[in-house]
C-alpha cells in the first residue's frame, strides 16, 4: 500500500519468526526534514503501549529509510 509518508510492505521477519509490515520512504521525495520526520514517527510510536496503535519492532534507514511493525489484519 502506498500513502503520504511512503509505502506499506508485508513481510515475514526471520530472526523473529514474524510477519511484520515495512514502511519505506521513497527515494524520490528524500529530503533533511522528511527523513527527521519519518524517525520521528518511528520513535515516538515505539513509546506508545496501547492496543490501538502499531508496535514498532524497528527503524533505521538503509538503501531508504524504513520502519519494521506489527502486522496487522483487518479494514482501514
Amino acid at each position: 500500500a502506498a500513502g503520504g509518508m511512503g509505502k506499506v510492505y508485508s513481510a515475514h521477519h526471520e530472526q523473529l519468526n514474524a510477519e511484520v509490515a515495512i514502511k519505506f520512504l521513497p527515494d524520490t521525495e528524500m529530503n533533511i526534514d522528511r527523513l527527521k520526520r519519518f524517525q520521528h514517527e518511528a520513535r515516538v510510536a515505539s513509546s506508545v503501549n496501547h492496543p490501538g496503535v502499531v508496535r514498532i519492532l524497528d527503524f533505521g534507514v538503509d538503501s531508504s529509510p524504513y520502519i519494521v511493525m506489527e502486522k496487522v489484519v483487518g479494514e482501514s
